[in-house]
């Protein structure tokens, strides 16, 4: 029989919200139901499959499988003398008795032969070598974390920006705190940080008979507490029936209201809060998007990164937009209302490129050129919407996922106009490419035409076109001046 269970903690936005339902969805085809569906309602994630609400959160509790995920190249993932706290929980975790931990224990084991007898990260040609000996040695399930964390071109690695650089956001590595997460929500990994900790006072030989005894019955308490704190977590993180209690734990950009710092909450600064199964599926979320390398078909070219749906930023079609704001790059993360398999998902994912139309058909590099695909249905027409998201500076150097809006897949006849003006708005965009030497007036013609042009690609009503025509024609005023 099969049951429709909507997600309602699992949302197009934020982006851990996202990448949670991916993760969901992934763990529940490849681990308990290969024949699991999976549509957007709204702005809730749905599946259908055989198990209840009930056994879907049973499995996640006692059966699921996690998919080993560490970045012994990065420094503070464990691997190194001063990385003294997260060793700790490398140890932790390998010292729990579950079985469905030895594909960890096994890949942590091969990571620290890679790392041999280095006392810190490696640098430059170092971590290139390391990168490509993880490749060579890592077991098939470590792989596909490899694949979302970094792809191996001819010269250097290149790093999709869902995961910095690496499986890392500047000090935040993503990897240890994916282990910190797992050793608060597992029920073995809970009873074995119980055990370890009664173990040390017991060596330490401090208290008395009766006192370990009572100790060791409230550390039992505890983590029978905690247990339980971890399955309403985790039916909070899944159907946000309930209100169950935060962690105070990094999150980095992928949660940017629990990310804390300045302005956070009402005091100075506030703390940064997340529920620990969130960032658990988000995380396992994130191998849906694994990169890859390609060549384009022409003599000569080079061997290039190719993300799925990522592009180059365009400070336009939102309201905060500025020319000098620092974005590393933007993805449109796709949403489907017709039941799609985790087979037609994933290759979704794994093809992740469009065009749009113009004398000759080219990839969509940057945001601007991702929304005139859009509106020329240069995509899968199984997609119904795209949730835009840019990874902007906006936590210090960090970055955060910022949502950027909804882009609707439908028809808009005007938008093709576009094609009219392409070569000339290219040429514009060269001309005025250098920020120093480009009078602030060529800058401004610049912004209003590319922005009235993806208002047009995002909605298509005669307004638009009027309003892009408007724009060409100041810029051809400003032209003249000069």
């Amino acid at each position: 029989m099969l049951h429709d269970i909507v997600l309602n903690g699992c949302a197009p936005a934020p982006l851990i919200h996202y990448l949670k339902a991916l993760g969901i969805f992934r763990l529940v085809a490849e681990q308990c139901d290969p024949q699991v569906r999976s549509a957007w309602r709204g702005n809730a994630f749905m599946l259908e499959t055989t198990k209840t609400p009930d056994e879907l959160i049973a499995f996640l509790l006692g059966e699921y499988y996690p998919t080993p995920i560490i970045a012994p190249w990065n420094g503070g993932s464990g691997f190194y003398p001063q990385d003294k706290n997260q060793r700790a929980m490398l140890e932790t975790l390998c010292r729990t008795a579950a079985p469905r931990l030895d594909d960890y224990r096994e890949t942590i084991a091969c990571a620290r032969t890679i790392v041999g007898n280095r006392t810190e990260q490696p640098k430059d040609e170092g971590k290139l070598e390391m990168l490509r000996h993880a490749r060579r040695v890592f077991s098939d399930r470590a792989v596909q974390w490899l694949d979302a964390a970094y792809v191996l071109s001819e010269s250097k690695p290149d790093y999709l920006p869902l995961l910095g650089s690496g499986g890392n956001d500047g000090r935040l590595d993503f990897t240890i705190n994916f282990i910190a997460r797992l050793l608060a929500v597992l029920p073995e990994a809970i009873r074995q940080v119980a055990d370890e900790q009664w173990q040390q006072q017991h060596t330490q030989g401090k208290l008395t008979e009766a006192r370990l005894a009572r100790r060791r019955q409230q550390l039992v308490q505890q983590s029978a507490v905690q247990s339980a704190q971890s399955e309403q977590q985790l039916r909070a993180a899944l159907f946000r029936d309930l209100v169950a209690r935060l962690e105070n734990a990094a999150v980095g950009q992928f949660y940017p209201a629990g990310a804390g710092g300045v302005n956070a909450a009402e005091g100075v600064s506030g703390e940064s809060l997340v529920n620990p199964w969130d960032f658990v599926l988000a995380i396992e979320g994130t191998l849906l998007l694994a990169s890859a390398t390609v060549r384009q078909l022409a003599a000569g070219a080079r061997s290039r990164a190719s993300f799925p749906f990522t592009t180059r930023n365009s400070t336009v079609g939102y309201g905060t937009a500025s020319s000098n704001e620092k974005m590393r790059a933007e993805m449109w993360l796709p949403l489907w209302s017709r039941s799609a398999s985790f087979a037609e998902a994933a290759h979704i994912f794994s093809e992740g490129r469009v065009q749009f139309s113009g004398r000759q058909k080219r990839l969509a590099r940057t945001g601007f050129d991702f929304a005139r695909a859009v509106a020329e249905l240069g995509v899968d027409r199984g997609i119904d919407a795209f949730q835009r998201y840019g990874f902007l500076e906006r936590n210090g150097q960090a970055n955060l996922a910022t949502p950027l809006g909804r882009f609707v897949v439908q028809e808009r006849p005007r938008a093709t106009l576009i094609y009219e003006f392409d070569r000339w708005l290219e040429a514009l965009r060269r001309a005025t490419s250098d920020a120093k030497r480009t009078p602030l007036r060529f800058t401004r013609t610049l912004t209003h035409i590319e922005e009235s042009s993806f208002q047009l690609c995002a909605n298509g009503q005669p307004a638009d076109l009027q309003a892009t025509l408007t724009a060409l024609g100041a810029a051809e005023t400003e032209l003249a001046r000069s």
